[in-house]
């Protein structure tokens, strides 16, 4: 079986890497995940390279500018679940139901790096990541930052997609429209 390669982009006569122009590399994937384990809560997640950079958040992110949502740093998830529905089983880590309540991509405020993904690990390491997300709720540009890279607080930068009166109400699959409880019907009827 033949596999066609991508026709090189030329450049004055010869072949360019489009990962060195920003504005020619694909964002990074994320998924913002409400989950009900322990205790009801988001997951926010950014795909960079093969993992998840994860985060636990009490309460939905913020469009309001002045406020900013505490996060826990995660062990990595792998891709594989960004979108997906489901049930943790009892006895694993995370029991429970879970699904996305927004999907999207992020692409970092590239200031060092050439590429997204070595853009996104520094930040990550500094501490300080500011990017532009576009999901379907969550969108325009958002900062995280951390002192410890284990607490972070994610909060909404000025742009026009800030607001002090709205409200995102993110309890719903961003991919079915389902709620938790109707996930936890359907499992439990599997």
């Amino acid at each position: 079986m033949l596999v066609r390669q991508p026709r090189e982009a030329l450049f004055f006569g010869a072949p360019l890497q489009l990962s060195l122009i920003p504005e020619a590399q694909v964002g990074l994937n994320f998924g913002l995940r409400l989950h009900d384990a322990k205790y009801l809560h988001f997951d926010f997640r950014i795909q960079v390279g093969p993992a998840l950079f994860s985060l636990a958040m009490p309460e939905a992110p913020s469009l309001n500018p002045a406020r900013t949502v505490r996060a826990k740093l995660m062990p990595d998830h792998a891709p594989l679940h960004l979108g997906s529905e489901h049930v943790i089983p009892e006895g694993r880590a995370g029991a429970g139901p879970t699904m996305p309540v927004d999907l999207g991509e992020i692409i970092p405020i590239v200031k060092t790096y050439s590429t997204y993904e070595q853009e996104m690990l520094d930040q990550i390491a500094r501490g300080d990541v500011r990017f532009r997300m576009n999901g379907t709720h969550l969108k325009g540009l958002w900062r995280l930052s951390s002192l410890d890279r284990i607490h972070w607080s994610l909060r909404k930068l000025e742009d026009e997609y800030a607001s002090r009166t709205q409200i995102l109400r993110l309890d719903r699959s961003v991919k079915t429209g389902i709620t938790l409880e109707d996930l936890k019907r359907r499992f439990t009827k599997a």
